[in-house]
């Protein structure tokens, strides 16, 4: 055994490998918007599988030379490492952020911030992912520090587990380890299947990986294990090494992970730590390159950085050249960056000379009552952010709430005007993309004439005769008892109505965001995740046909009895438009600098859209009548859709119309209510 830890460089390569992969799969999602390093999120596995070597290592050690354990030595040691440079990136991006972020998005930053702080945010963003229209993650400039807190988590309990089982189990240590990573290997298998969010943020489903560096630390230190010399390791080393690089480039998110599949990474990692002490194999003469071990060296730091620039720099919305340069700097940048943070926070701090250890616990601990008082004022005042006038007056516009006189047993199923005799339902009948239409509808409806009911929310689309499965898990997207309430409505036919029917039809009738199957499928509401492994394309190219069938048989049999609005897609942008308003003006205010234009154009809305407008169009009936958005918010002139008209937003997201937008279509669906019959 080796009485002391000793340095190993390859392990440092190993980093070098990890966060490369991360950094360059990171770049390509939020910058590039390219799929070339697509399974490059396995880096932090493999962080996770160094980390639970090397803290086990310290462990075991300390308790086989001492028969003892530090604990307030090791805390001390783990807050030095881990908390300085993480303070520092959050104050530096809460300062940075507050400039081009507007409240609702600033305010979402502290919250990330606090919980990144308490090590808590793997939680944080598990809860806020799984909420319906959740900020996309190209936005959310702290949401890599889920890793971390992880990491942090395991080393709050795994040395007091470690400790006890240690001094009353000891011999059977090993059996307890294993048990636990058995344990916690088999509940990520059954989580990545049914319950694929919290099976990636949670420290239960992801403890196995660490844990197989937690044995290989244990034969280490008390069983003296050796496997340099090993019989074919040269082949095996160009195997493991071909796998990582394959699932590197190969992997994506909709494999199952962590799961079985993800043992490629750990296996891998598994490898160098055993057997790359050899020097003699070529892996680690690889690993020991002094520019890979330097990148592993500064890999915290980089990995802290890297992605806050990034998701900076793709808010700034920059166009044309300037983008392009701009995105490579910012990758070169955050090399740069790691370098000083490394040099000047991480290695000071981190060297046994630095004894004021109370100036990290005072910096955190003002910088987590700072974040806390923003987050706070952020929801009284704009705080330090200053919005112009006409976004604020939109988003106030756009987020009054009418009154609910009735609603129908689900949230926002409502009436929003008294039931009169001899009034009209003009019903709301679709997902989120109708909400926005309430308030400006409301104000400007013949309230004796009639009564504006909603069953429109967000995601669920009206499919009575079928469900849309979400795909990672094979269950149903919605309650089925929203469509049921819905039917039961439409069904009872002692009131006029006239429908109104929007939708996102690209994630339903077109993307591969859902599986759809009809109420005669053989297995049900739902789909097994050995048929969703097997038949993934298949259920989706089927799916996606008997949809636009049932949608079809569902929309005649509605015309049957009722007057149908269909409002045809929207154009959309890719980045919220609100938010680039206010970069737009912030930019030009201070710096004067023109970046991209807030519109897109027509050609790209009809290759996105061309197969859902074929579709509606074949659409015929005398009871139809038909919105065009694209003839609202484009110009076959300038070949323009535009999401602004003179400073004036017309939505507020990528798809979602501001009470200035909304105004546009609504004036056509009052001037169908006026044709007369």
């Amino acid at each position: 055994m080796r009485s002391n830890i000793t340095y190993r460089p390859e392990l440092d390569g190993l980093r070098g490998i990890a966060v490369i992969s991360v950094v360059l799969y990171h770049f390509e999602k939020i910058l590039l918007n390219s799929n070339f390093f697509t399974g490059g999120f396995i880096g932090v596995d493999i962080f996770f599988v160094i980390s639970g070597y090397l803290i086990s290592n310290l462990i075991f050690v300390e308790l086989k030379k001492t028969n003892n354990f530090s604990f307030k030595n090791f805390y001390i040691r783990r807050v030095k490492r881990i908390l300085p440079v993480l303070i520092f990136i959050i104050f530096f991006f809460g300062v940075l952020l507050n400039s081009i972020l507007i409240p609702e998005k600033l305010s979402f930053y502290f919250k990330s911030a606090i919980s990144s702080l308490l090590f808590i945010s793997n939680l944080f963003f598990w809860k806020t992912s799984t909420v319906y229209g959740a900020e996309e993650s190209i936005n959310i400039s702290l949401l890599h520090t889920w890793s971390l807190s992880i990491e942090e988590q395991f080393y709050i309990v795994f040395p007091f587990v470690i400790y006890i089982s240690y001094k009353f189990f000891k011999n059977i240590l090993i059996y307890i380890i294993t048990l636990s990573l058995i344990t916690s290997f088999l509940l990520a298998n059954f989580a990545s299947m049914y319950y694929p969010s919290f099976n990636f943020y949670s420290l239960p489903t992801r403890i196995w990986e660490i844990l197989f560096g937690t044995v290989i630390a244990y034969y280490e230190t008390f069983k003296n294990l050796n496997l340099i010399k090993v019989k074919n390791i040269k082949f095996l080393q160009v195997f493991v090494f071909l796998s990582i690089i394959l699932f590197i480039f190969f992997g994506n998110d909709n494999l199952y992970h962590p799961s079985i599949i993800t043992l490629i990474p750990i296996l891998f990692s598994i490898f160098v730590i055993c057997f790359c002490r050899d020097k003699n194999l070529l892996l680690n003469k690889l690993l020991i390159n002094k520019s890979l071990v330097f990148i592993g060296l500064i890999s915290y730091s980089l990995y802290l950085w890297h992605y806050p620039l990034f998701v900076f720099i793709n808010n700034l919305n920059l166009d044309g050249n300037s983008s392009y340069y701009a995105k490579f700097i910012t990758l070169i940048l955050s090399f740069v960056i790691s370098i000083f943070s490394f040099y000047l926070i991480e290695k000071p701090i981190r060297n046994k000379s630095f004894k004021k250890n109370y100036i990290v616990f005072v910096s955190f601990l003002i910088l987590l009552i700072f974040c806390f008082k923003t987050n706070f004022s952020l929801k009284k005042t704009d705080y330090l952010v200053k919005v112009d006038t006409e976004i604020k007056n939109q988003s106030r516009l756009t987020n009054a709430s009418p009154k609910c006189f009735q609603n129908f047993g689900v949230d926002k199923f409502c009436s929003y005007n008294k039931k009169k005799k001899d009034q009209i339902d003009l019903i709301l009948l679709g997902d989120s993309t109708l909400d926005k239409l309430i308030n400006n509808l409301n104000d400007r409806l013949d309230k004796e004439k009639y009564r504006l009911v909603s069953f429109a929310k967000g995601g669920a689309f009206y499919s009575p005769q079928g469900n849309f499965i979400n795909p990672k898990n094979g269950k149903s997207r919605f309650d089925e008892n929203i469509d049921k309430v819905r039917s039961e409505f439409l069904d009872n036919k002692d009131k006029k109505k006239i429908i109104v029917i929007s939708y996102k039809y690209r994630q339903h009738l077109k993307d591969n965001s859902f599986i759809y199957i009809s109420d005669d499928f053989e297995s049900g509401n739902k789909i097994s995740p050995i048929d969703l492994l097997i038949y993934k394309r298949k259920l989706f190219v089927d799916g996606k046909d008997k949809a636009k069938k049932d949608f079809k048989k569902i929309l005649y049999k509605i015309l049957e009895n009722y007057k149908v609005i269909l409002i045809y897609p929207y154009p959309e942008y890719d980045k919220d438009v609100f938010q680039a308003l206010h970069v737009k003006k912030k930019l030009k205010d201070i710096l004067n600098i023109e970046n991209k234009k807030i519109e897109t154009s027509l050609e790209k809305y009809f290759d996105t859209n061309t197969d859902i407008i074929n579709f509606l169009d074949e659409l015929q009936n005398k009871n139809l009548y038909k919105i065009f958005p694209h003839k609202i918010f484009c110009s076959s002139e300038n070949n323009k859709c535009l999401f602004q008209k003179k400073g004036i937003p017309l939505y507020y997201d990528q798809i979602h119309l501001t009470y200035a937008g909304s105004k546009l279509i609504n004036n056509e669906i009052i001037k169908i209510l006026n044709q007369p019959d």
